[in-house]
């Protein structure tokens, strides 16, 4: 998959300066969101081992080329 390398962004969990993958990370009880967050893939691997939702967001195709 190619990506457009200047299209950095910060992780909302570590803060880290990204070029990489974004993932959701989400949290909700009885209809609430307690958690919303863009995360870096580090982050997101903890998310996981901690039981939270997590998804890969898709990079929109006019990115890609």
């Amino acid at each position: 998959m190619l990506f457009n390398q200047c299209m950095a962004w910060i992780c909302e969990h570590c803060a880290a300066a990204c070029d990489s993958l974004p993932y959701r990370v989400r949290s909700e009880e009885s209809g609430v969101v307690l958690l919303d967050m863009i995360v870096c893939y580090c982050c997101y691997i903890e998310a996981q081992q901690l039981g939270l939702s997590t998804e890969e967001i898709p990079i929109p195709s006019f990115l890609n080329a």
